[in-house]
């Protein structure tokens, strides 16, 4: 979505900006320029501009010194102000320039875009060593999404190196001091054209050179599609008034227009004037003679205004003198004055730079001469001004892992014309590794051959640190969520679980290997470590064999008197940098990859020791800091491996409770709840594809007489036989047998027809025959026999699952009306 104020995108009416805020004046995507201009009660308002795209952030005649404070205010709110990356100036007026020395102590990175006329007078404000950008040269800018800053000279308009800026992404055009207008009555947009003509008069007329000069800069721009123009002084102009705007310049007379024209009046007038004094004259020696009675006083008289005359002249050249002279004092005290302020600003850019550990530095290609300042000797942990610096010594000083880099990146900016930016590593004298930023343009002549370099050079070292530690900081909460975040997911899974948080740990860490476990005890409350995630590098077969054990179930590590059973046996973190000859290392399996540093971790729960972190090779070894730093991810270990054993004893008697719920507490086979809940499972999976389930009801034949014959603790045994023997007779996992009520029992058999269950129907009673159980009592037979109903449904819109039931339970009323011992079905009634 594109807002724009000027275009009327997104705006209705007007805006009052307050004293603090940047006012949008365009915005759409990655783009968008500000207006952060001063609003005081003069007619001289300055408007400064910012252009934001991207990493990208440009101001627009920042204004005077005076304005600065405001300006970075209104910045803040958009970026930090160090963040600023380039000035445009449209010409060297301290109301456009002013300000220049203190954004460039903020960052003397910053690029200066302006006209060659402009950067010859710009060091008068105390700043020379910048990164200058002529825009004559280098009439396109390419900001970082790929779109241009177009530069288009205006000579002679208030200046003769004066340029506009023209911004192809939002077609806003910022036209420094024309346009310009002199307006107390003051809105940010002019809402009448013809109303803000005489605010352009009032400053055009004065400062503009010619009508030619401002026709031939309306012919420069108008093949532009303006959307809107921001000027440095008064109010901003809108679209609907871009072409009264180009009218108006094109019909000015401005200037020396309207100097010839009034010269030529005042020459009249002093020729009317020359013309009565030589009248005045010629009538002179008449009112002389009436005066003088004789010649000779008339001579006398005339020698003596002659004399007069000289007299006059005299005091005049020597009153010019006087002029002339104080002149000369004046100028030679400004000159002073003026010194004394470089002097004061090369100070205070020379006190900023400490504070913000940047230093500037110029390479004379042609001659090889480096010059650094006081501070970039500072930086590289040198005395200022201790020798000649040079390009090599500048080489000598890089790290030597990152000397190649930085030759490379200078050669190509050398080669392809384009300022360069890098971080790299450097070393003091003492060895001190420090981390510096640096920056670097390159300048050429006329025929591209590289003159000279500038750039600066700023110390990063504890802002990379901080980096360094929030990056870190940022690893160990991620790492702690995703453990907590995985114990939500897997927390059943103790090898998956650990698994992935041991591949955070070794990235966290920079550890090569590494094993992570609990900490459990045997039956004689011996400790043990059961490790379940583990690093894959096996060696040999047996090492492949652990590591699938680990992968699998975890693997347990009884012999505590190793590296890794220190830690158990003591309580306390164990740390080596070289386990091979470590006398606490115990045995090391044959063919084991060399073990150069180790860290042995204990992971806690209050006072208690509930695991183990293992982690090696690491470069650099580990230490005490790198211990202190993890413990906030091990105490969360500890954490989660108590919730982990929690959770599976919570579980495991869940179980248990729901197992004592669905089963039958004498039999140990599936109560008639549970039967009830798998039929009606079972039923719907067989309606869905219409597949058979078959279903038994078995009775044991005259239990009653069994339990008055033999006691009711034979009567339990007997039942526990039958059920076990149901139970083995069931040929499938999905067969389920369960105990219906009293001596009665119910076997469930899915997908299975009547033919494939009567076979099983039989085996039960074949196996009561084999068992030769003693009933005497009974009238059937004189051992245990059971009575078996067997029905089959496939089922259907109107058969229900009681129907199976209510059918099973007929078939086992005839068996056992007909004579008990018997397995009566709806085809046939069997006996064995």
């Amino acid at each position: 979505m594109t807002y724009s104020l000027l275009t009327g995108q997104g705006y209705s009416e007007n805006i009052e900006p307050d004293e603090d805020h940047p006012v949008l004046v365009f915005e759409s995507g990655a783009h968008a320029v500000y207006w952060l201009g001063i609003v005081e009660d003069t007619a001289f308002r300055c408007n400064a501009y910012l252009i934001r795209n991207g990493d990208a952030a440009i101001l627009v005649d920042p204004g005077g010194i005076n304005a600065f404070d405001q300006v970075c205010t209104r910045v803040s709110h958009i970026l930090p102000p160090g963040k600023i990356t380039g000035m445009i100036l449209c010409h060297q007026d301290p109301d456009v320039a002013g300000s220049m020395v203190r954004w460039l102590a903020i960052n003397p990175a910053m690029q200066v875009y302006s006209t060659p006329r402009t950067h010859v007078l710009l060091p008068h404000y105390g700043k020379s060593d910048y990164l200058a950008y002529d825009v004559e040269k280098n009439p396109r800018f390419r900001l970082p999404d790929g779109r241009e800053l177009l530069f288009i000279p205006a000579p002679f308009l208030h200046f003769p190196g004066a340029f506009v800026t023209y911004d192809t992404a939002s077609g806003l055009l910022f036209s420094g001091d024309i346009w310009a207008a002199l307006d107390t009555d003051w809105h940010l947009v002019a809402e009448s054209f013809d109303a803000h003509v005489p605010k352009l008069n009032l400053f055009h007329k004065d400062y503009m050179a010619s009508n030619r000069a401002t026709r031939g800069f309306v012919a420069n721009i108008s093949h532009l599609e303006i959307n809107g123009i921001l000027p440095q002084h008064g109010s901003l102009i809108c679209s609907h008034h871009v072409d009264a705007a180009l009218e108006y310049l094109e019909t000015l007379q401005c200037g020396i227009d309207l100097t010839y024209s009034t010269e030529s009046s005042h020459e009249e007038s002093v020729s009317d004037a020359v013309g009565d004094i030589e009248t005045e004259f010629e009538a002179e020696p008449e009112a002389s003679n009436e005066q003088f009675g004789d010649e000779a006083d008339y001579a006398q008289a005339s020698m003596l205004e002659t004399l007069n005359k000289r007299v006059r002249l005299l005091q005049e050249a020597l009153s010019q003198s006087e002029r002339l002279a104080a002149l000369r004092e004046r100028a030679v005290r400004d000159l002073k004055l003026a010194e004394r302020k470089l002097q004061e600003s090369s100070l205070r850019l020379s006190e900023a730079q400490a504070i913000a550990h940047i230093g500037n530095w110029e390479w004379d290609i042609v001659r090889n001469e480096l010059r650094w300042s006081d501070e970039i000797y500072r930086i590289f942990g040198l005395k200022p001004q201790s020798f000649d610096a040079t390009y090599e010594a500048f080489i000598g000083s890089v790290h030597p892992d990152d000397r190649q880099m930085v030759q490379d990146t200078v050669q190509l900016a050398l080669d392809e014309m384009e300022p360069y930016s890098i971080d790299h590593r450097i070393v003091w004298p003492d060895g001190t590794v420090r981390i510096v930023h640096e920056q670097g343009q390159v300048q050429y002549d006329e025929s591209n051959k590289p003159l000279r370099m500038i750039g600066v050079v700023q110390d990063i070292s504890e802002r990379k640190q901080g980096e360094e530690t929030l990056r870190r900081s940022n690893l160990l909460i991620k790492c702690i969520e995703q453990l907590q975040s995985r114990f939500i997911s897997h927390g059943d899974d103790p090898v998956t679980l650990y698994r992935d948080f041991l591949g955070d740990l070794l990235t966290l860490t920079d550890s090569e290997y590494g094993f992570f476990g609990e900490v459990l005890a045997d039956p004689g409350e011996r400790p043990y470590l059961k490790v379940f995630a583990l690093s894959n590098h096996v060696w040999d077969d047996e090492s492949q064999a652990l590591y699938d054990a680990v992968r699998e179930k975890g693997f347990e590590f009884r012999n505590l008197n190793t590296l890794i059973g220190r830690v158990i046996s003591s309580g306390q973190p164990v740390i080596t940098g070289d386990p091979a000859s470590d006398p606490r290392r115990g045995g090391m399996p044959r063919g084991h990859p060399p073990i150069h540093t180790f860290a042995g971790i204990p992971v806690y729960y209050g006072d208690r020791l509930v695991g183990e972190v293992g982690l090696a090779n690491r470069e650099g070894g580990f230490d005490q800091q790198l211990l202190d730093y993890m413990a906030p991810v091990i105490m969360a270990c500890g954490q989660i491996i108590i919730a982990r054993q929690e959770q599976v004893a919570r579980r495991a008697a869940e179980k248990a409770l729901e197992k004592l719920a669905s089963m039958d507490g004498l039999l140990h086979i599936p109560n008639r709840r549970s039967f009830d809940e798998y039929l009606h499972h079972e039923w719907r999976r067989a309606m869905r594809y219409q597949t058979p389930v078959s279903l038994f009801m078995i009775d044991i034949d005259h239990f009653k007489r069994y339990n008055d014959s033999y006691g009711h603790q034979a009567g339990d045994d007997c039942l526990i036989k039958v059920a076990k023997l149901i139970q083995e007779s069931l040929r499938r996992p999905t067969d389920m047998v369960a105990r219906y009520g009293g001596e009665e029992f119910v076997c469930i058999m899915p997908d299975t027809s009547l033919d494939g269950a009567v076979p099983v129907a039989k085996a039960i009673m074949h196996g009561l025959q084999m068992k030769k159980m003693t009933h005497e009592s009974s009238p059937v037979a004189r051992r245990v026999t059971v009575s078996i109903g067997v029905a089959t449904i496939v089922p259907g819109k109107d058969v229900v699952a009681s129907d199976l039931v209510k059918l099973a339970d007929r078939y086992l009323y005839q068996a056992k009306s007909s004579g008990r011992n018997r397995i009566v079905t709806e085809k046939d009634t069997i006996t064995l």
